[in-house]
């Protein structure tokens, strides 16, 4: 005649049968766990209760991120748009948005305000209207081209960063979430 022990299941044991349901436990754990739900009951639907959660988590699968949140994402990362690109604002970006260009550009203002101050001379320029008219078409060249960058990049940003490198998985992550909190609830009721 066979005499089962009766035993409390420990907090370290229940982690190993959870382990062991999940198939994340070490071959010595798993031999471990089999023998004891071959031979505890309480221990087998412990084990058999975590087993099918497990299954179920394995049937999930990927989903793309939803519309709305990507849209909510891009109104809160983008500056308000207007319809006037205005070089002041374009350039006040360039400047202040690096540490590294900052302080490039006070240097430069400060010595050259020093070398204006030690050399004391004025300069005289006259140009040609012709010179004015022409420097002034390369400058509204040059400032369309760094428009065109601009956009270019704008449109990089949105599409591939925030598309691409946020939406995935951020989504992945949500759709775990989601799947877990369902499965939660149905496993409750």
């Amino acid at each position: 005649m066979s005499r089962k022990k009766s035993f409390e299941i420990t907090e370290e044991l229940k982690n190993k049968i959870i382990a062991a349901a999940y198939k994340d436990a070490s071959w010595f754990d798993r031999i471990l766990v089999w023998r004891l739900i071959s031979i505890n009951e309480e221990a087998k639907r412990f084990f058999d209760s975590y087993r099918a959660t497990a299954n179920e988590v394995a049937k999930l699968t990927e989903e793309d991120c939803p519309e709305f949140i990507v849209d909510s994402v891009k109104e809160k990362t983008n500056a308000p748009k207007t319809n006037k690109q205005s070089l002041i604002s374009d350039l006040y970006t360039i400047v202040f948005a690096r540490p590294a260009v900052s302080l490039a550009v006070v240097l430069v203002i400060i010595s050259v305000v020093t070398f204006g101050v030690l050399r004391n001379q004025t300069v005289e320029y006259e140009f040609s209207q012709a010179e004015v008219i022409e420097a002034d078409k390369q400058a509204q060249h040059a400032l369309a081209i760094v428009g065109n960058i601009f956009e270019q990049t704008k449109t990089t940003l949105e599409e591939d960063v925030l598309g691409n490198k946020v939406a995935k998985p951020l989504n992945k992550g949500l759709g775990i979430i989601n799947n877990l909190f369902e499965g939660e609830y149905n496993e409750i009721n």
